[in-house]
């Protein structure tokens, strides 16, 4: 076998060693079988079947159940792996309504996720981490409005930090049970709201064909 034959098996075995996870070069995120670039936007509605929810309880269903919501993560840094690439994601929040027993909870009349987009960050360690941040801003944060029959009252929840994790077999974002102590608004809120959201399949939104993402 001559000196370029060995070469260039040499290059194969080093190229396709840890199959799809070392693929186009073996950056962190990759989509389509390319490394995510710098600029590019992943996003994501809730998964098929998913809602966001805002319990009371760590394993609880009172609470705040939202059926629209959605996330987009600007890719600020995605270095070839093991590594963690970073990012910048937003959150959007919609169609939620209130199971809460007293007082009684009507509905809820506005939601929206504040202070974002969010330092983010995913890890190609075990689990595959994916980790917010507070932003400049502020913490992360959940705003309610719900009409009760006292009145209108705001309840604001927020945390520093929410930690989460990447799913490859299905490409989804997964937070469970992120807890968010109450930080303004009325005392007849609930002291504390739990949040839980699978968001998937992730894609690759600025690539052509818009491909889900891989985290290497």
């Amino acid at each position: 076998m001559g000196a370029a034959s060995a070469a260039a098996i040499l290059l194969g075995a080093s190229v396709f060693a840890g199959g799809t996870a070392q693929a186009a070069g073996g950056n962190v995120l990759t989509a389509g079988g390319a490394n995510a670039a710098v600029g590019d936007t992943l996003g994501s509605g809730l998964a098929t079947g998913a809602s966001a929810q805002f319990t009371t309880a760590a394993t609880g269903t009172t609470g705040i159940s939202c059926t629209t919501s959605s996330i987009s993560a600007t890719v600020s840094t995605n270095p070839a792996a093991p590594g963690t690439a970073a990012s910048s994601m937003g959150f959007t929040l919609g169609g939620c309504a209130s199971t809460l027993p007293n007082p009684p909870y009507k509905m809820v009349t506005a939601a929206q996720f504040k202070n974002g987009p969010f330092p983010a960050s995913f890890a190609d360690t075990v689990n595959f981490p994916v980790s917010v941040a507070a932003s400049a801003t502020g913490p992360f944060s959940a705003s309610f409005t719900i009409s009760t029959t006292l009145g209108n009252i705001v309840c604001v929840y927020a945390s520093n930090a929410i930690a989460g994790n990447y799913s490859n077999a299905n490409n989804t974002v997964q937070f469970t049970a992120q807890y968010l102590p109450r930080a303004a608004g009325s005392s007849a809120c609930p002291a504390s709201a739990y949040f839980t959201a699978t968001y998937g399949p992730l894609r690759d939104t600025t690539m052509a064909g818009t491909p889900t993402v891989t985290v290497n």
